[in-house]
């Protein structure tokens, strides 16, 4: 009884982590998104998390496991919505630390968290006038060739861009940026409409979109 009271003790913090940082990020939401009169208080379930994280993260050793990056995620978007950028980028450089050590994006199994991560940071960057925390690391690349040639024989979106790849005065970059936008586009159109399209093809234009972004 003594052994798992103590394990249940150190486990205490990384649940009030969990419940916290997830009523923080409802209530900031609520308060200045919903514009909610009764919203309870953003700054209570964030203080509480904090003391919660910090409490997780002085625990020799601590595992990092996957919620605990959703947690972080959470303080920081209770903070960007109440648009306290400072303390927002504050929790997403320190969760851009947390995933270095494990290896970076690309070692997430949890492909929501990656695309809500980096999402994350494009908006705050883009709110910013800044360049994003996460490096491009996690881009999937160009759709698979065998499957493109298809696409691009059928799309209805044949002309899509054509007239500015073949203007001279378009820089290499732009040229470069421009024909994978056009990319893209064709094959969200080929793969949303058509029926039971496959789960990767889904992921690799969403994430591609955002790859393009995070160039731009």
């Amino acid at each position: 009884t003594e052994i798992y009271t103590l394990s249940l003790h150190d486990a205490l913090p990384i649940y009030e982590l969990h419940m916290f940082s997830l009523l923080a990020s409802m209530a900031s939401r609520m308060q200045n998104l919903e514009r909610w009169s009764s919203a309870p208080s953003t700054d209570v379930y964030i203080h509480k998390a904090l003391v919660a994280l910090r409490q997780y993260l002085n625990t020799k050793p601590f595992r990092i496991e996957t919620q605990v990056f959703y947690d972080m995620f959470f303080l920081c978007t209770a903070e960007a919505y109440r648009y306290n950028l400072a303390a927002s980028m504050t929790h997403l450089r320190a969760m851009a630390q947390l995933i270095e050590m494990i290896g970076g994006l690309n070692q997430l199994e949890n492909h929501i968290l990656l695309e809500n991560l980096v999402q994350g940071d494009i908006m705050l960057a883009v709110e910013q006038l800044a360049p994003p925390v996460f490096p491009l690391t996690w881009d999937p690349g160009s759709f698979p060739h065998a499957q493109w040639e298809i696409i691009k024989r059928v799309t209805p979106l044949q002309k899509l861009g054509q007239a500015v790849l073949k203007d001279p005065i378009l820089p290499l970059t732009l040229r470069t940026i421009t024909h994978d936008i056009i990319q893209c586009v064709q094959v969200a159109q080929y793969v949303w409409t058509h029926p039971d399209p496959p789960k990767s093809d889904l992921e690799w234009i969403f994430l591609r979109y955002l790859a393009i972004l995070h160039r731009l």
